[in-house]
């Protein structure tokens, strides 16, 4: 049975723990959600132990039902690639600091 999300795409810009959480809860109603973080990972996927296959279980909970893409915003080539993501993506979650996004070229008045 589809979830009241079905068909909803969003990009997941988020870290640490509330964030991945918050946008696992979208996925798990049903809308696809894409991952977005560099190459060492989020910073909850290198907490101690429980582990499963080298991951921590807090990562896994937290990223329940999303694709994971390996893009740094800080690189030009990864953002491009993020552009043509954001060319059909309903929503974009982040929590970031203040002016992350913005220094990435990623705030809401560059992309909207």
């Amino acid at each position: 049975m589809p979830g009241p999300l079905e068909g909803i795409k969003v990009l997941d810009f988020t870290h640490w723990g509330v964030g991945p959480w918050g946008a696992s809860l979208l996925a798990q109603m049903g809308a696809d959600v894409l991952k977005i973080e560099p190459q060492e990972g989020d910073w909850i996927s290198r907490q101690p132990p429980p582990y499963k296959n080298g991951i921590t279980t807090t990562y896994i909970a937290c990223n329940l039902n999303k694709r994971i893409a390996i893009l740094d915003p800080r690189e030009e080539r990864d953002r491009q690639v993020i552009y043509k993501l954001l060319e059909t993506a309903d929503v974009i979650v982040e929590n970031r600091r203040p002016g992350y996004m913005e220094r990435r070229g990623l705030d809401y008045e560059t992309v909207s």
